[in-house]
């Protein structure tokens, strides 16, 4: 059906085509003719196949070419489908055991009048016109699917008409987007991908909405299956059938966390800077003033030192940020972890003589992460370097593939509420922390494609951070 399939999206409406497909002589003439004066038809006529056009909505045959051209009509009727293409034998033959019945659709016995014809031949173009109606929709359904299941969005329906209004139909980006198979997913509302740490506002936004039939764009936190948070774009758009009441939600869903994790980025960083940066400097206008005045103390340039070197280690965790978010695809490296947090712990004990601070730490370590790890970890283990009594417990161990390193703080510089902040990924004007370092770590973590947690419901607060092991070679 080659040629005619190209009608399917034709809006061309031209007259329909007839072809008489027959012998020369009187009747042809005649029928031409007729056709030609006495309806709206398009008429062309044919005596072989060579002369048989490409594309007819109806053929005529008479006995001969019935005959002559059997087989060849049977191909245009195969070619065809499933899209209707009448050939019509008119004939002077009662005996059907002379007609080719897999080749025609009707035939006419001869004489016939021309209002009998007419009808015959009006009734199966009507059938052809619903078919090609036909196969015009299901070809659009087609384009449709493969475009939808295409799409780099997810994109779902749910069923406004049923209970709880259960997902029906999910495509192939939903799945890659949330780790979900289609079993798992049909007849289940969208809000399973919701969890602990989603807003309940946007949550809120999206029902509201949702009951006013109003299309809804919001961004909202998700889970995938295996419960790693991610942030999406969410449309839900109404789709309405004639008398305008709703019948299904058709919902879009992408992917945004890099751009969201970038903003949050970006946002703790300005903060922050803007309130060390302000600090420091009134330290150092402060004590400078002093000295101008004459009013200093032996202790005010250490203390004018101290703070230049904060503003000097701000710089530096500057560069690190900048590693982490316009340099997420650097590659990759691989070094022994252990030799690290024995130098860190050993400086920790060393300019906190009181420190109390157990390890459980294999000989080696050795992962693969983001360069930005090395210094986001020093970073970290420098929150302590200010507290009189530092209680540590270190611990390393390997499980398959993958290294796991706690922390957990006996000394109460890792607060809480800090580090639940970190863990959720998100800040708010209330909820928000002025060091850099709790963030720098989770980020390079991540960068490394590692997992980062807390645990805060214990007596002590612990960080986790599960890192890749380094395959060896």
């Amino acid at each position: 059906m080659d040629e005619v399939g190209e009608r399917v999206f034709d809006d061309t409406k031209g007259a329909e085509r007839v072809v008489l497909f027959m012998s020369p002589g009187r009747d042809r003439e005649l029928l031409a003719e007729w056709f030609g004066t006495a309806t709206d038809y398009t008429v062309v006529t044919a005596t072989d196949t060579d002369d048989l056009p490409a594309d007819y909505d109806l053929c005529l045959l008479d006995d001969d070419t019935s005959n002559a051209w059997h087989d060849a009509v049977s191909e245009r009727t195969t070619d065809a489908k499933p899209i209707y293409l009448p050939h019509v034998l008119l004939t002077t033959h009662d005996r059907q055991d002379t007609w080719h019945a897999d080749s025609v659709d009707d035939v006419v016995s001869l004489p016939v009048g021309r209002d009998e014809l007419h009808r015959r031949i009006e009734n199966h173009l009507r059938t052809r016109r619903a078919s090609l109606t036909l196969a015009e929709r299901e070809q659009r359904l087609r384009l449709f699917q493969r475009g939808i299941e295409a799409a780099s969005q997810g994109i779902t329906i749910a069923d406004a008409e049923a209970d709880d209004m259960p997902i029906i139909y999910a495509n192939d980006a939903f799945q890659r987007i949330t780790g979900y198979e289609t079993d798992e997913v049909v007849g289940r509302n969208c809000r399973f991908l919701q969890g602990r740490n989603t807003d309940e506002a946007a949550v809120t936004t999206l029902r509201k909405g949702i009951e006013r039939g109003e299309h809804v764009s919001i961004e909202i936190l998700n889970y995938r299956k295996d419960g790693t948070p991610f942030w999406n774009q969410l449309d839900v758009v109404p789709i309405r059938d004639d008398d305008g009441d709703i019948t299904h939600y058709l919902g879009f869903q992408q992917d945004v966390t890099q751009r969201k994790r970038r903003e949050l980025r970006l946002s703790v960083l300005n903060r922050v800077l803007r309130h060390n940066f302000r600090n420091k400097m009134t330290v150092i206008r402060g004590y400078a003033e002093r000295i101008e005045t004459g009013e200093s103390a032996p202790e005010d340039a250490e203390k004018i030192r101290r703070a230049a070197d904060e503003l000097l280690q701000i710089g530096t965790q500057m560069y690190e940020f900048d590693t982490l978010v316009a340099d997420g695809e650097a590659e990759d490296e691989v070094f022994d972890v252990i030799p690290l947090v024995r130098s860190e712990v050993d400086a920790l004990r060393k300019h906190v003589p009181n420190s109390d601070i157990a390890t459980d730490l294999p000989e080696h370590a050795v992962i693969t992460s983001h360069p930005s790890l090395r210094a986001a970890l020093r970073g970290f283990f420098s929150l302590f370097e200010d507290d009189a009594t530092v209680k540590l417990d270190i611990a390393i161990h390997e499980q398959n593939d993958r290294v796991r390193l706690t922390v957990t703080d006996r000394s109460d510089v890792l607060s809480r509420h800090d580090i639940e902040i970190v863990a959720r990924d998100t800040e708010t004007p209330l909820e928000h922390l002025d060091r850099l370092e709790p963030w720098l770590l989770r980020w390079a973590v991540e960068q490394s494609s590692g997992e980062f947690g807390v645990e805060t419901a214990h007596q002590y607060p612990t960080v986790t951070m599960h890192l890749n092991a380094a395959k060896s070679e």
